[in-house]
Formats: C-alpha cells, structure tokens, sequence
C-alpha cells in the first residue's frame, strides 16, 4: 500500500511539472513570437472571413527618443497588408526611421521624432476583402521628473455638517509619464480604511491635471453626508518612481449649524469669562496685600487706554 502511494504521489508531482514546464515553455514560445500570433484573439465578426484579431486603438502615443509599435493583427489569413501615415504609402522617405514585421502586421518606428506624428493606417486584403483601420499617433517628450510625487497641497482633516456636501482635496507634482498605448501618467485615488473610492450616488471623484500635465489635483465630493461618512480618508498617489500618502480625518457634525454656532459662541464666552475671573482674583490678591504695583499697573493700563484711543 504505501508503494503504490508512493507511486500516485510520484505520478501527481511528475504531471505538475510537466504542466509548469509546459506553462513555462508556452509562454517563452509567446514572447517570442510576434504580438498578433498571442492570445487572447477576437473572435470572427460573423460577416466576412477576414477581421482584426486584436483590439485596435484610435489613439496612440510615443515618447520622443523611444521605439514605437503599430499593430495590425488581422486574420485568419490575409493576402497583403498595407500601411499608411496622412494618405502616404509606405516605404516613405529613405532616410525614414520604420521598418515592416511579421509579414506587415508591425509597423516599428525605431527612434521617435516629432515629425512621427499623424494619423497610421493599416490595410489588409484577402482576395476582394478589404477592412482597414487608422489611430493618430501623438508624440510628448521624455520624462524630466525622475522621483516619487511631491505634495503641492496636501489634504486637511475636514468638517462638515449632516446632510452637507464635503470635498476632500489633495494635488501634487507628479511629471509626465506615458505608457506606448495610451495615456497612463499616475495611479491617484482616495481610499477609506483600505478601500478605494469610486463613483456613485454618493461619492463623486475628480481628476484635474494642471500645468502642462505635470501636477495632478484629485477631489472626492461626498454629498447628503451622514454620521457614518466620518472616518480616516487616505488620498494616496503613485508613478513609476514611489508612492505618497497622507491621511486625514472627516467629522461630521450631527447638530444644525445654527445650534453648532451657539455651542462655539458660548464656549468663547465661557474661556472669555474665565480670564476676566482670573485678571479680577490676581487683582484682590494684590490689592489685600496693600502691593504697592497694583496702582503702577492700573497706570499703566490707563496710559495704555489713552494711548490707543
């Protein structure tokens, strides 16, 4: 018994890592094969037999300096590819810095320049079948700021009243950071205890970016506020270079304003009464013991008085 145990668990470990190899090898074969040759694929459009493969983007953007790919998946089999850029066909130029791969589905630009900017457009043929797509491929520069963010304006702890709208608000310098596909400079979001804030009835958040896509302002507007909205709010951002946080907390105030104005009045007036109480018993105090300062200091603040008037 325990040899045939011995067996299946020799068996069920060999099968792992023929599996794990497999993975492994799946997935090294992948990365090296081009883009459109791995999944996941769209399936057919139903309509024709020649359809794009992969999803394609009507906008796209490259850093000024770096290598740029434009991909046109197309299949599942096609009898020519034909690019495009402003109505132009490819080769352009000779001294033009973009090469064709994998049987035209690729087009690389192998050094960005500020000339490279346009509308791309990809297409494909099989017989009488035509499909053609174009994305405009914009250009920015490489990024100057090499660190984590920077507070601009940090958050504040807040109070805000029952049924009211609260706004917490946090910016920082962030700098400009472009992925190849779209435009991705920074994770910013609100979290309470853990959790990130999203859009719904409740909860509106807003994200502004301010000088030359450089500093980032996040707002998350609370409205109808109740009792339970008050807690510990984290406004947290992140680049490619480090992460920053702060934490802050929400009071929400269960009282009117009216009632929560007279309670702050009156307690103003209590810490009022309480120093005239204590000026008046230093007073009695000196002026029972016959000190001969009391009357320099009633001088004094009489001169004072006069002077200011």
């Amino acid at each position: 018994q325990s040899t045939h145990q011995m067996v299946m668990w020799l068996t069920k470990v060999t099968v792992f890592f023929l599996f794990f190899y497999y993975a492994q090898c799946s997935e090294e074969y992948c990365q090296l094969q081009h883009f459109c040759q791995c999944p996941p694929h769209l399936p057919s459009n139903g309509v024709s037999l020649l359809h794009f493969t992969k999803h394609n983007y009507n906008q796209q953007y490259a850093i000024v300096g770096k290598s740029k790919e434009l991909h046109c998946c197309v299949g599942p089999s096609y009898d020519q590819i034909i690019w495009f850029k402003d109505g132009i066909e490819f080769p352009w130029r000779e001294d033009r810095h973009a090469i064709l791969y994998s049987k035209n589905q690729s087009l690389i630009i192998l050094e960005v320049k500020i000339m490279d900017e346009g509308m791309y457009t990809c297409q494909a043929r099989r017989e009488d079948d035509v499909i053609h797509h174009t994305t405009r491929l914009s250009n920015f520069p490489a990024a100057v700021f090499t660190h984590k963010p920077i507070w601009i304006s940090p958050p504040q702890d807040t109070k805000a009243f029952v049924g009211d709208t609260a706004f917490l608000r946090c910016s920082a310098t962030v700098g400009q950071q472009y992925n190849t596909v779209s435009l991705e400079p920074v994770e910013a979001a609100w979290y309470r205890d853990g959790e990130e804030l999203v859009n719904d009835q409740k909860i509106e958040i807003t994200e502004t970016w301010t000088e030359d896509d450089i500093v980032i302002q996040l707002q998350a507007r609370l409205e109808g506020l109740e009792t339970s909205d008050a807690g510990n709010y984290t406004c947290r951002m992140e680049n490619r270079y480090g992460s920053l946080e702060k934490t802050i907390a929400l009071q929400v105030i269960a009282d009117t304003k009216e009632r929560y104005t007279e309670m702050n009045l009156r307690k103003e007036i209590t810490n009022i009464l309480e120093n005239q109480l204590k000026i008046y018993s230093s007073l009695s105090r000196l002026s029972l013991h016959g000190d001969q300062r009391l009357g320099k200091m009633i001088d004094d603040l009489k001169l004072h008085m006069d002077t200011e008037e």
